[in-house]
């Protein structure tokens, strides 16, 4: 059974792997002990932040929501419950901040009028820290980025020109984290090209092995892509690599707000305009803490303000500004101050109730290999499009002989456990814990006996297919592997696929209830253009049947029967194509929980979310907000890709 402890556990293994100076404990993942789920320790609902309605309506959803929305009134209740007179530091993250969300409905009343609230509030002795961090994934240079968005903060704190602060120390810290990579003929970039051809040999050697370990099946789809892969050597990468700049393909996506290492929040939600009080069509999550997981989100954050106050010079997209927040005229934000690094907060919770496991993903790489300055996320990208490809592979094989190669590429490319401990952290450099709660997710997934569910917008990497430069590699790809069938380029989660396979046996075997997958409207055209699921129920299906032939001596038959009876599939909403679901949630087995920034389909951001172990809280979320999700939204199996 899954639990908080042994994911801690398996983590902590991981990052035992990576050399002292490359640990990630206390970074992207942290157990702490908390004073309550929720901000009201009275009320376990106070936990979740449904958004847009609270609750669910009695009868037909409303038409609109009124300010404050759900997450504009979390916001507001995790500033005021964590504020003190004598601290005042508050770490906001997020995509590209919205105005309306910050002002609406006016100056009086607004979030960032309650920001200001706090600040003033302070001890004038004190120096009050705003550290507000943007990602976007739009291909900007810094300057631009400034030119496009710096407005947004000075209209949010500044209306009418007028500052919304008064205390004369308060200090905004401005970033955007979303590193690029100018190629050139740096030693940095020589480094990282020499670094390249090593993970070319790495990955000639899996295949190597892969297609030994499979060709006593009868299984013979990698020869091709063995024979075309040897043809690529160090020079032909150098050669590409040194005409190419490689976009930022990670960047925040986190959405937290914490204060004082007293209160924080954390979830799906964006500060946009999509989130107030008018909107109502996006169905999202936050949850709220009282406790020593707040300590843990500020020390996530500084682990990206450390990065910034150093941004190397390959990297032209990410910045950080400054100003005093009390400033009038003309704003200046050309001081060099970089934000203050490492609070002095003290864990303050000294019983062992309310474990919070916080797991995050990081960005910039670590120890001997810290000279490559673009996101070790990319390690992870490579994975993704390799098992891919090796679906794409065995695309014309019997379904027990895909499985098989499914089976062996995910325990040899995605059992960190393991790798880590082969050649990731020596050969590669690479600590697995930066991506801990992809591996969290899948893990607590591979040991539930009960039942899992999953509350997701897609589980299928879709969005990047619509991107010229990667459908330009996707192409590249098709010609150089004579794939037997062209590959589209959409990335699926094969270890979370086997995973969720993983469980089905498991509860299969207990006699428990199921997996349930509630996924966003498939219907496109709607409000929100991009935001629809492209992949039919049907599909994932078929996924997880293949994997499950290759992993278990089961019929046909018994594979249908475990997939019709314990595997189901729910568009949100009747997939009515208005309202979209944006929820990054995992439940395992009615006691545990994530609710967080994280997609469940393959994405290289910088996310932030925690898991829960009370079964009370839990309890309550499947009464308050999943199980009437559920009966409000459609099984649809009958789409064909």
């Amino acid at each position: 059974m899954a639990s908080i402890d042994e994911l801690e556990r398996r983590l902590k293994d991981i990052d035992s792997t990576a050399s002292p100076d490359s640990r990630l404990e206390g970074i992207t993942f942290e157990k702490t002990y908390n004073e309550s789920l929720g901000l009201k320790p009275d009320n376990v609902s106070d936990f979740k932040v449904f958004i847009p309605w609270r609750s669910w309506p009695a009868g037909a959803l409303p038409e609109k929501t009124e300010f404050p929305s759900a997450l504009q009134e979390a916001f507001k209740d995790v500033l005021s419950k964590g504020s003190d007179r004598s601290s005042c530091f508050i770490d906001l993250h997020t995509l590209n901040p919205n105005l309306e969300f910050f002002k609406e409905p006016d100056a009086l009343s607004s979030v960032a009028k309650a920001i200001a609230q706090v600040i003033d509030n302070t001890d004038e002795s004190v120096t009050p820290v705003v550290r507000f961090l943007a990602g976007s994934d739009e291909n900007k240079t810094n300057e631009q980025f400034w030119h496009d968005y710096g407005k947004t903060f000075e209209d949010v704190f500044w209306p009418n020109g007028e500052p919304l602060v008064k205390h004369k120390k308060a200090r905004l810290y401005v970033a955007y984290y979303s590193p690029n990579l100018k190629v050139g003929t740096s030693p940095k970039v020589i480094q990282w090209m020499e670094y390249m051809k090593k993970t070319l040999e790495v990955v000639k050697l899996i295949v190597s092995v892969l297609k030994s370990a499979l060709s006593i099946t009868g299984f013979h789809g990698l020869d091709d892509i063995t024979a075309n892969l040897n043809k690529l050597d160090g020079k032909t990468l150098t050669d590409y690599l040194t005409n190419a700049s490689l976009p930022a393909i990670s960047w925040n996506h986190a959405k937290i707000v914490a204060i004082n290492g007293k209160t924080m929040m954390t979830g799906g939600g964006n500060y946009w305009r999509e989130y107030i009080g008018s909107a109502h069509d996006i169905i999202d999550h936050q949850v709220k803490v009282r406790g020593d997981a707040a300590i843990s989100a500020h020390k996530y954050a500084d682990y990206f303000w450390g990065y910034l106050a150093n941004i190397p010079d390959t990297d032209n997209h990410s910045f950080q500004k400054s100003i005093l927040l009390s400033s009038q005229g003309k704003l200046d934000w050309s001081s060099t101050e970089k934000a203050p690094i490492k609070q002095p907060f003290k864990y303050a919770v000294t019983t062992k109730q309310f474990p919070i496991l916080t797991v995050a993903k990081a960005g910039d790489w670590r120890g001997s290999m810290k000279q490559i300055d673009y996101p070790v996320q990319f390690a992870d990208a490579v994975r993704d499009m390799f098992l891919n490809i090796m679906w794409e592979a065995g695309a014309k094989t019997p379904d027990k002989h895909l499985g098989m190669l499914m089976i062996q590429s995910v325990k040899m490319l995605y059992e960190d456990d393991q790798l880590a401990k082969l050649f990731m952290a020596k050969t590669l450099g690479i600590n697995p814990a930066a991506w801990a709660t992809r591996y969290a997710r899948t893990t607590a997934i591979a040991h539930a006996r009960k039942s899992v569910h999953i509350g997701q917008q897609t589980i299928v990497g879709y969005l990047q297919a619509d991107n010229a430069s990667y459908r330009g590699v996707i192409n590249t790809i098709n010609t150089t592997l004579s794939l037997p069938e062209k590959w589209n380029g959409y990335t699926w989660p094969f270890d979370l696929l086997f995973a969720i396979a993983q469980a089905l046996i498991n509860i299969k075997n207990s006699n428990g209830e199921g997996v349930f997958l509630a996924l966003t409207t498939k219907k496109a055209g709607g409000n929100r253009i991009g935001w629809e699921d492209r992949a039919p129920a049907s599909q994932i299906k078929q996924r997880v049947s293949v994997i499950l032939k290759g992993m278990e001596k089961l019929s046909d038959a018994e594979v249908q029967t475990l997939i019709d009876e314990k595997f189901r599939i729910k568009r949100v909403l009747e997939d009515d194509g208005k309202n979209y679901l944006h929820t990054k949630v995992v439940c395992v087995d009615r006691n545990m929980m994530y609710v967080g920034s994280d997609n469940a389909y393959p994405n290289y951001n910088e996310e932030h979310g925690i898991w829960i172990e009370d079964r009370p809280t839990v309890d309550t979320w499947f009464k308050d907000f999943w199980d009437e999700l559920w009966r409000r939204s459609s099984e649809v199996d009958t789409e064909k890709f």
